[in-house]
């Protein structure tokens, strides 16, 4: 499942949820501010920005449609992308 990791009231992370949700993805919200070892994952990850929608071990960092578009098809299809 796509989790999306940012926090509850980020004007971006407000736009990818709004984004998702639209588009009818499911996905699984994680607000940083209470899972402190997601705030540990993005900092060793060196990630500098918010919203993070990640699938596994792969990850997009901000809030762009085509972006998360082409993210959420090729994580759908990564055996077939990568084989």
């Amino acid at each position: 499942m796509l989790e999306l990791i940012g926090k509850e009231f980020s004007l971006e992370t407000i736009k990818a949820k709004e984004f998702l949700d639209s588009k009818g993805i499911d996905y699984k919200f994680i607000d940083i501010d209470f899972e402190e070892e997601y705030l540990d994952w993005i900092k060793a990850n060196k990630i500098m920005g918010l919203p993070i929608l990640k699938k596994d071990k792969q990850f997009v960092v901000g809030f762009n449609k085509n972006t998360i578009l082409n993210f959420i098809w090729i994580a759908s299809n990564a055996r077939w992308f990568f084989t």
